[in-house]
């Protein structure tokens, strides 16, 4: 299955607003609220400092099988890409990074449609968006408990960062994006 995505827009939250009121999305991902809120924040999300990284952009679709929408995808995308951990005081601090390009994702897909494979759908098309050529390592951080995510990711090659959660109790999978570079008439992919 191949899906496109749309950018979304204020109009898509009756459409995308019912599958937050799934418990399983709620409990992963957040509640009727969260795409909303997406929204506004992706209006002035640029420049702003998050878990030590300069976010530089941020792109929310839907997903659409035909014309039907079936998935929404966010996507933030970063300078760097930071693994935190607790000051002692709740706040996150800085204990490592990656300095390149990088974008967080997450998604969900519309629960009368799951085992589809549309999540891998989606994230294949977010890895082929034009909006993140720039992006040089994709993350997204998933709940231990959420297994359907973690083999959406695991299947479209993301990988364990570290084997434990980390201090939010989230688990990190990351890609970096194949390398392809010319030389004479030939092109080569690195990984």
């Amino acid at each position: 299955m191949a899906v496109e995505l749309k950018p979304m827009t204020r109009r898509d939250l009756a459409v995308v607003r019912p599958w937050f009121e799934d418990e399983d999305v709620q409990r992963f991902l957040g509640g009727p609220e969260w795409p909303a809120r997406m929204l506004t924040l992706a209006e002035t999300v640029a420049g702003t400092i998050f878990r030590g990284a300069t976010q530089t952009a941020s792109y929310r679709w839907i997903a659409l099988d035909g014309a039907h929408p079936v998935g929404y995808i966010d996507c933030g995308i970063t300078d760097r890409w930071t693994v935190c951990d607790d000051d002692g005081t709740g706040a996150p601090v800085v204990v490592s990074a990656i300095d390149v390009p990088a974008a967080s994702v997450a998604l969900t897909v519309d629960p009368s449609r799951r085992g589809a494979g549309i999540g891998r759908s989606m994230v294949r098309a977010l890895l082929a968006a034009p909006e993140v050529r720039s992006v040089e390592l994709f993350g997204a951080g998933v709940d231990p408990d959420n297994v359907a995510s973690l083999r959406c990711f695991g299947a479209v090659g993301f990988v364990l960062q570290t084997s434990e959660p980390d201090w939010e109790g989230m688990l990190y999978l990351i890609r970096e994006r194949e390398r392809r570079f010319r030389r004479g008439n030939h092109a080569h992919t690195c990984p």
